[in-house]
């Protein structure tokens, strides 16, 4: 595919946005159920914020440093390190 992009947060930045924004609120709701156990149900809103958190510097949005530090504090919060993002805030 020649024409395809470098990533997959090129294609639609800024419509990706408010997809991700719903993602992130189910994958909260998924995380506060009782019936899941261990970090799994929170490594994966950390994920989810760190994929809101991309798809936020590909649309220039200024909240994407908040998405990657939400999602280090839980990764922290489960003895996990944070995601690769948190290392470069401010890096655009």
């Amino acid at each position: 595919m020649d024409n395809a992009p470098d990533s997959d947060y090129e294609d639609d930045g800024a419509g990706a946005v408010p997809a991700m924004r719903e993602a992130v609120a189910r994958r909260y709701i998924v995380s506060q159920l009782p019936q899941l156990e261990g970090p799994y149900r929170h490594n994966s809103l950390a994920v989810a914020l760190r994929d809101l958190g991309r798809h936020q510097r590909a649309a220039d949005d200024a909240l994407a440093d908040h998405a990657f530090r939400e999602s280090a504090s839980i990764r922290k919060s489960i003895g996990l390190p944070a995601l690769e993002e948190y290392f470069n805030i401010g890096a655009t």
